[in-house]
């Protein structure tokens, strides 16, 4: 988590030094690209999540048996 943290900083920092350098069509393909970015983590995210879930809830009914 850290890690992803620490990669959202970097590419805020980025992105705030690139603002005044890029056209609006750059910045714009570069905001979509950060977003994909995001989208994807998120996604990833959850599918550990859910598939955690579903672990412990297999253990739980092995021990109600």
């Amino acid at each position: 988590m850290a890690d992803y943290q620490q990669s959202l900083l970097e590419s805020a920092e980025l992105l705030e030094d690139m603002a005044g350098k890029l056209r609006p069509s750059q910045m714009a393909a570069f905001v979509l690209s950060l977003s994909a970015t995001v989208s994807n983590e998120c996604n990833v995210r959850q599918k550990n999540v859910l598939k955690d879930l579903d672990k412990l809830t297999k253990e739980r009914e092995v021990q109600r048996g």
